[in-house]
C-alpha cells in the first residue's frame, strides 16, 4: 500500500482476502505473506524490506509463485521490474494477479506484457505528480495556508499565530536589526530550551533563512517565489519584514568567524625527520581510560609526510612557553611588545564601538521616509540593553597595567600566548624519541629557533 493514513491496514486486509481467495482456486498453498504497508513502489527514499525478502526467498527456492492484487502493488516502474524479471527466469516463477490475469515473465509475449504495464504504471506515477504539483500551484496562488511540510516556525498547523513563539520571532528580528550577533541569537535560544519546529536548535542559517522567510510577512510562496497574499494572520507588516530580509541578507554575506584554536602551537611547530608541519590530534591513556592531545605527523598515504613522530602537546607546549616567558622576561624590545599586547581592547570593547555605531545608523533611519518606526525603535531598544551589558563587562575587568603585575605572569587567553610565543619563538622541531614511550615525556626532543 503506497499510503495508510490511518494505520488500520484496511487495503492490506482487502488485498490479503481477495490473494487469500485466488490462490485457495488455483490450489496454490501460502507459504509465505509479504506485506509492504505505507510505503510506495515509486518511493526511492524508502526500501520494500518485505519486497527484498520476497526476491530473496525466489532465488533460494522457498517459494516458486507469487499471488498479487495487482500488478502495480508488485512493481511501478520499469526499473523495478528488471531485477524482477531476471529473478523470475531464472527460477522459472509464475506470477498471478487477482484484478489483471496472470504475468509469464518467463516468455517474450509475457515480458512485453509485463512491459507494457510498467510503462503505464511510470505514466500513472507522473501524471498524479504533475497533477498534485498543479493542485499545489493553485493553492498558493489562492493563498492557502501550507498544510504540508514541517510546521512554520510562529504558526499552528492549521496556520493560526501562536502568540509564544511569535513573540520569541520578533525578539529573534529586533536583535537581529539591533546588530547582535547571530551566533548570539543562537546560543540564547539554545539557553531557553527553544528549538525549531523540527525539534533541532538553532543556528546561523536556520535564523537567517526563517526571518527572510515571506510567510511570516503573510505572503504565500511557492518554491520559494512569492505568489500572492495568503490568508493568514502575519506577525510582521510588511514593512517591517523588508528591513528583517534586508538585515539577514546583509548577515549572509558576513563569513562566521572560525571557531577558537586548542592548540597553541598550531602552524609553528614541526616534525623533525621530514620537515613538515604536526597536526594536533589524541591518543588513548591506557590508565585513565581517556584520551591525550597529542601533535602528530600525518600518515597519509601519497604526502611526503612521513608519520613517525608524535609528542604529548601539553607538557610540549609547557615547555616552549616557559623559553618564551624567559626571553620576554630578559629582552627588554620583547617585554615592549607585551605590554603593547596587554593594553590591546578585549572582544567586548570592539563590539561596544560596533553597537554604539549601531545606535546612531538606526537614529538616523528614524527620519527616513517609509520605514517601519515601530520596529527600528525596538531594534535600538535592544542595541542599547546590549551597550549596557558590554560596559557592565568593561567596568569589571581589572584596571592593573602590565608594570603593575608580575613580570612573570602568563595571560590566560590562547590568542594572547600566541602572539607573545611568536615574540620570542621562530619555529619548534620534534626530534625522534631516543628512548621507551614508557619513560614518559622527554623534553630534550624539543628543538626551539628563536628570534
Amino acid at each position: 500500500m503506497s499510503k495508510d493514513k490511518t494505520g488500520k491496514r484496511a487495503g492490506v486486509k482487502r488485498q490479503d482476502g481477495e490473494s487469500r481467495a485466488l490462490g485457495e482456486s488455483l490450489g496454490w498453498p501460502i507459504v509465505d505473506i509479504y506485506v509492504d504497508n505505507d510505503i510506495s513502489a515509486t518511493n526511492r527514499k524508502k526500501e520494500r524490506p518485505e519486497y527484498k525478502r520476497m526476491l530473496g526467498d525466489i532465488k533460494s527456492g522457498r517459494i516458486n509463485a507469487i499471488i498479487t492484487w495487482h500488478p502495480d502493488r508488485l512493481y511501478r516502474t520499469v526499473r523495478d521490474l528488471g531485477p524482477l524479471t531476471d529473478i523470475c527466469k531464472q527460477q522459472n516463477t509464475q506470477i498471478a494477479t487477482c484484478k489483471a490475469g496472470d504475468i509469464d515473465l518467463t516468455t517474450p509475449t509475457g515480458r512485453y506484457f509485463a512491459g507494457q504495464l510498467a510503462l503505464m504504471g511510470t505514466y500513472e506515477v507522473e501524471h498524479a505528480a504533475e497533477r498534485w504539483q498543479l493542485s499545489l500551484q493553485q493553492q498558493r496562488e489562492d493563498g492557502t495556508f501550507p498544510k504540508t511540510g514541517s510546521r512554520l516556525f510562529g504558526y499552528t498547523k492549521k496556520g493560526k499565530v501562536d502568540k509564544d513563539e511569535a513573540e520569541i520571532a520578533r525578539r529573534m528580528a529586533a536583535d537581529l536589526i539591533a546588530g547582535v550577533p547571530i551566533t548570539t541569537i543562537a546560543r540564547w535560544l539554545d539557553e531557553e530550551g527553544i528549538t525549531s519546529t523540527k525539534g533541532t536548535p538553532w543556528n546561523h542559517t536556520t535564523i537567517r533563512r526563517y526571518l527572510a522567510n515571506p510567510r511570516i510577512a503573510g505572503w504565500s510562496t511557492l518554491r520559494g517565489e512569492i505568489v500572492g497574499d495568503g490568508n493568514w494572520k502575519p506577525i510582521f507588516d510588511r514593512e517591517q519584514w523588508e528591513v528583517i530580509r534586508a538585515h539577514a541578507a546583509e548577515v549572509q554575506l558576513t563569513t562566521p568567524a572560525p571557531p577558537p584554536r586548542v592548540a597553541v602551537l598550531n602552524g609553528m611547530i614541526f616534525c623533525g625527520l621530514c620537515k613538515s608541519p604536526l597536526v594536533t590530534g589524541g591518543r588513548a591513556q591506557r590508565r585513565t581510560g581517556g584520551r591525550v592531545r597529542i601533535y602528530r605527523c600525518h600518515t597519509r598515504p601519497g604526502y611526503q609526510w612521513c608519520g613517525k613522530i608524535g609528542i604529548d602537546a601539553v607538557p610540549t607546549e609547557e615547555v616552549v612557553e616557559a623559553y618564551a616567558r624567559k626571553v620576554i622576561r630578559d629582552e627588554p624590545a620583547v617585554a615592549q611588545r607585551r605590554q603593547q599586547i596587554e593594553a590591546e581592547p578585549g572582544p567586548a570593547a570592539a563590539e561596544l564601538v560596533q553597537t554604539q555605531e549601531r545606535i546612531l545608523e538606526l537614529e538616523q533611519q528614524l527620519s527616513r521616509p517609509g520605514v517601519s518606526v515601530e520596529m527600528l525603535l525596538q531594534a535600538i531598544t535592544r542595541a542599547r540593553e546590549r551597550q549596557e551589558d558590554l560596559m557592565a563587562q568593561i567596568a569589571a575587568r581589572p584596571l592593573s597595567s602590565f608594570a603593575e603585575r608580575d613580570r612573570a605572569a602568563w595571560p590566560p587567553q590562547l590568542r594572547a600566548r600566541r602572539t607573545l610565543i611568536e615574540q620570542a619563538v621562530r619555529r619548534v622541531e620534534v626530534l625522534p624519541a631516543s628512548k621507551p614511550s614508557r619513560l614518559g615525556f622527554d623534553p630534550e626532543r624539543i628543538v626551539i629557533d628563536d628570534r
